[in-house]
């Protein structure tokens, strides 16, 4: 199912940043567990929610089954909002830790622009 593989890789990246960046940023430490807190409680959360809406629960797991959601359009559409944060913040963490790094400024521009990738 697409959201708990958009979720998983969301939480794999900040346990990524955890090994990374935690031991040298107490502070961030926590800003990570934060978001990855926010990821997985949206992420159960929506998943509950879907579920509930239908009848049939493996209508939520394939679409190809018969059965009709209720109002599973709106449920997405606030995951999609909780989607875009997390992105959103994901992609600002790792900044402060790169601007801080001991190297020009052109080289510091270039890690930001290959981890701001993601964006595309």
């Amino acid at each position: 199912m697409y959201l708990s593989a958009i979720s998983l890789v969301k939480i794999s990246i900040l346990i990524l940043y955890l090994r990374i960046i935690a031991r040298t940023y107490a502070k961030l430490k926590y800003a990570i567990w934060g978001v990855m807190g926010v990821v997985i409680c949206a992420w159960i959360s929506t998943l509950i929610a879907a579920i509930a809406q239908c009848p049939d629960p493996a209508v939520v797991f394939s679409r190809t089954g018969p059965g009709n959601c209720r109002t599973l359009g709106q449920i997405w559409l606030a995951m999609g909002v909780v989607n875009i944060v997390t992105d959103v913040f994901i992609l600002i963490l790792p900044i402060p830790v790169i601007v801080r790094l001991k190297a020009p400024v052109w080289q510091k521009l270039g890690i930001i622009l290959l981890m701001s990738t993601g964006i595309l």
